[in-house]
């Protein structure tokens, strides 16, 4: 039986806020899927999302404050190893 290890997956700030940009054009639609089929990699264990100090202050400093707080919600617990 092969045991696989989940893969280390690192993503930049934009990626984060991408699900709550203007659904209305097709390559953010289609980036905002795929970023929300990463989550869904990461709930399976399949994938562990990692962070940053940065990544964390970035997404701190997101201009709007609504997506900075939708932001937060994806991103977790400040830049550690999602599992």
């Amino acid at each position: 039986m092969t045991h696989t290890h989940p893969t280390l997956t690192y993503l930049d700030t934009n990626v984060y806020s991408r699900p709550f940009d203007d659904q209305t054009q097709s390559d953010i639609r289609e980036e905002a899927n795929a970023f929300l089929k990463i989550i869904a990699e990461v709930q399976s264990k399949r994938l562990i999302l990692l962070g940053s100090d940065i990544l964390g202050f970035e997404v701190d400093n997101i201009l709007n404050d609504e997506k900075t707080s939708q932001s937060k919600g994806l991103f977790g617990d400040g830049g550690k190893a999602h599992r």
